[in-house]
């Protein structure tokens, strides 16, 4: 009867047992050499169809808030909403953008760098991704998807109603020592939120309704 060595069952223990590789508690099939995971191409598709998912929900809840308050007969009771519309509508558009950003990178296989993770939507719509994103756009939807981008991102559509609303709080003494600041902003949203008419919904709504055909584009 032949004898098996002790190494040899070492060797063998070793090998079966070994630990697989994972990041971020996900297990990785090859070596991460540009630091995404080895996803199949159906893994992949599934994955970006996943991020788009996303932002098509919160995009509908948002939608669906605006319409309730447009078939309300008054809105008094009920503009609390339109915070919850506005996040929504913001979230969706950071979405979009990340999951652009992050397609595009896997694509040239190219590592996420810090960039890539910023909440700054005119951040994350630079020069380099605007380019690429403008590639799959018309004229028309080009100049939409930058001006509802900035619209949200500086609420410039509620620069009249905001006048008022704000205090602020210098609790470090830094507001007038340096360019940068702790100083808080204060925010008062009762009196924001009764300037909110029913145009401002509807406007609001349209911008929803661009960014879903221009979502339909993008992810083509």
């Amino acid at each position: 009867m032949k004898k098996i060595s002790s190494s040899n069952i070492t060797q063998k223990r070793s090998t079966s047992n070994k630990t697989p590789i994972k990041k971020n508690n996900v297990l990785l099939r090859d070596k991460p050499e540009t630091g995404f995971i080895d996803f199949s191409k159906k893994e992949k598709e599934a994955r970006e169809k996943d991020w788009y998912i996303f932002a098509l929900a919160f995009l509908d809840l948002a939608k669906n808030g605006c319409e309730y308050l447009i078939k309300e007969k008054s809105l008094k009771s009920k503009k609390y909403i339109t915070i919850g519309i506005i996040y929504n509508l913001k979230h969706s558009l950071e979405i979009i953008l990340k999951a652009f950003r992050r397609f595009h990178r896997r694509s040239q296989n190219k590592e996420l760098n810090r960039s890539d993770y910023s909440h700054d939507t005119e951040r994350l719509f630079d020069d380099n991704f605007k380019k690429q994103i403008e590639k799959k756009l018309d004229k028309k939807s080009k100049k939409i998807f930058s001006k509802i981008i900035h619209k949200y991102q500086t609420f410039d559509l509620f620069n009249e109603y905001l006048k008022g609303c704000f205090k602020f709080n210098d609790l470090e003494n830094t507001f007038f020592k340096y360019p940068e600041n702790s100083a808080k902003v204060e925010v008062n949203y009762s009196r924001f939120l009764n300037r909110i008419t029913k145009t401002d919904i509807k406007n609001i709504k349209e911008d929803i309704n661009e960014i879903k055909k221009i979502i339909d584009k993008i992810k083509k």
